[in-house]
């Protein structure tokens, strides 16, 4: 009997891991993420628990609550899954403005969850990107820093997690920028979309102008956990 558990549990996270690859494509890409994944991982941890525990001949009672265990474990395992995808995300949206020569950073912070079993377990998640706008590449209407725009606005986009872009430009640069982000956050693809809030942030003398794309609830990062 202890071996068809074990098997049973191996199925399941089996199950629910190949559930959620393919909501994303190798390079990254794709919908956000731990809200969706842990919402499909619950779902698909509670089903797959309840059959396998019919399977080797449990009663209704102790397959109920099978189904809820599992589907906290698989709920965990999608939130787990699309934190680190987030994160994959905006590091290759990272390397490409790199290559493009615009100035970027992305921040991370550590987050604890608990798992299946009430463990807390820790996940390094995306915290935000800020990509700076130099001043010599706006005037110079610089199309890689067109592009990068651009890119931020579909990640901020795909986000299944509310996002918001803050931007910090001077005035005459201020619709230009608007307007490629714009074009980002509408461009077609796969991705679900949402409307990212903007926020402006007044330019200060002197400053590299910039834009900042970040979940809108920063809170989770200073509490360091998740319920």
């Amino acid at each position: 009997m202890k071996n068809r558990i074990f098997y049973g549990k191996s199925i399941l996270v089996g199950t629910i891991v190949a559930s959620l690859a393919g909501c994303a494509a190798p390079d990254g890409s794709g919908p956000s993420n731990a809200a969706t994944q842990g919402v499909v991982g619950a779902g698909v941890g509670a089903i797959a628990g309840l059959v396998l525990c019919k399977a080797v001949g449990g009663s209704d009672v102790a397959c109920r609550n099978a189904a809820v265990l599992a589907g906290a474990a698989g709920a965990y395992i999608g939130w787990r899954h699309g934190k680190e995808q987030d994160l994959a995300q905006a590091k290759a949206l990272e390397q490409s403005l790199h290559s493009a020569g615009v100035p970027v950073i992305t921040d991370t912070a550590n987050l604890n969850k608990a798992d299946g079993s009430g463990n807390a377990q820790t996940v390094t998640a995306w915290k935000g990107t800020t990509v700076g706008l130099p001043k010599s590449m706006l005037a110079a209407k610089s199309p890689d820093l067109q592009k990068s725009v651009e890119l931020s606005g579909q990640l901020a986009a795909s986000r299944s997690e509310p996002c918001r872009v803050l931007v910090s430009v001077p005035d005459a640069d201020k619709a230009e920028v608007l307007a490629w982000l714009s074009n980002g956050m509408h461009a077609p693809g796969p991705n679900a979309k949402q409307a990212p809030e903007i926020k402006m942030v007044a330019a200060k003398p002197g400053a590299i102008p910039f834009l900042r794309v970040e979940p809108v609830d920063q809170q989770q990062f200073s509490n360091g956990s998740v319920a």
